[in-house]
């Protein structure tokens, strides 16, 4: 039938989504149509519904749960209205729109300030069309809608009235004093960063260190294994594998290395010459085996010691 709010009675509408709309309507089969008309029909009675209640003064002061309550209250209004008249009903969900409807709000408010573009008029364009540019309107101020409102919410916009701006110069200076913090922490963070940076720098300098003095420790004891092994007479000692840790406990003493020193041995300094400096083949013969045990068993005192 003509649509009489934009042409009047003799003629159609000829806006594209409203032709679109009645060329999808006109494919359906009988029963499928009076469904989607009958949805048209209850989706635009509910939408008009929000409308109406959203002009009166008690729902611009009233806050934005209370304004929920007031468009859930008459949009079941409406469909109990329509259940008696014996009208089809088609589940349109009453949350939803009222969800919308408050989103929409929300997005006229927000254009008035000039923070967004103002969206187009939404007559004579389809349910789906609707619902699907309703849908992709995105949040006005804030990550939940519901906070951009103008109402009172839980945590934000407390203090504004309902028809105030969305941000005033409070929030203003306490959002740079928050952005204030935060840079702080965060060079703060940076500085702990680069100062266990440098600990663990050191720390690992220093376990190459001790790496290093332990090979050569190791290297220095194969070395006294290898020359006690090769030493002739009753006074080799049996040492452990140059793999395991030298330490007093696991190294078998010579019978040697017990028994107290000779006291003419004792009188005799000059002949304790270092490992390094010693040469076998420059004492007497005679004496070549007992000097090699006294030097053998000094040098292995001087290392057990460190």
């Amino acid at each position: 039938m003509p649509d009489k709010r934009l042409r009047g009675s003799t003629q159609y509408s000829s806006h594209p989504p409203t032709v679109r709309a009645r060329a999808r309507l006109e494919k359906l089969p009988e029963e499928k149509r009076r469904f989607e008309l009958a949805k048209n029909r209850e989706y635009n009675s509910m939408w008009q519904s929000c409308t109406r209640i959203s002009r009166r003064e008690e729902y611009r002061l009233a806050s934005l749960e209370g304004r929920r309550n007031m468009l859930i209250s008459n949009l079941r209004g409406v469909m109990d209205k329509r259940r008696e008249s014996g009208k089809l009903i088609c589940g349109v969900d009453a949350e939803v729109m009222v969800k919308r409807h408050l989103r929409k709000e929300a997005a006229l408010r927000a254009a008035q300030d000039g923070s967004r573009h103002v969206p187009i008029g939404l007559q004579g364009v389809s349910v789906e069309a609707r619902l699907d540019r309703l849908d992709q309107e995105p949040p006005s101020t804030s990550d939940n809608w519901l906070e951009s409102e103008g109402g009172q919410s839980p945590n934000m916009f407390e203090h504004q009235p309902v028809l105030g701006d969305y941000v005033d110069d409070t929030d203003v200076t306490q959002l740079h004093d928050q952005l204030a913090d935060t840079e702080r922490g965060m060079r703060e963070l940076m500085r702990i960063q680069i100062h266990l940076t440098r600990v663990a720098d050191q720390t690992l300098s220093v376990v190459s260190t001790l790496a290093e003095s332990n090979r050569r420790l190791d290297a220095k004891l194969e070395y006294v294994i290898q020359f006690l092994q090769h030493t002739p007479g009753p006074s080799r000692v049996a040492m452990p594998h140059p793999s395991t840790s030298f330490t007093p406990h696991n190294v078998p003493m010579a019978p040697a290395m017990q028994q107290p020193m000779h006291p003419i041995q004792a009188a005799q300094p000059e002949g304790f010459l270092p490992m390094n400096n010693f040469d076998p083949k420059s004492l007497p013969e005679q004496q070549q085996p007992r000097q090699m045990e006294q030097q053998a068993t000094q040098y292995i005192h001087n290392m057990a010691s460190i």
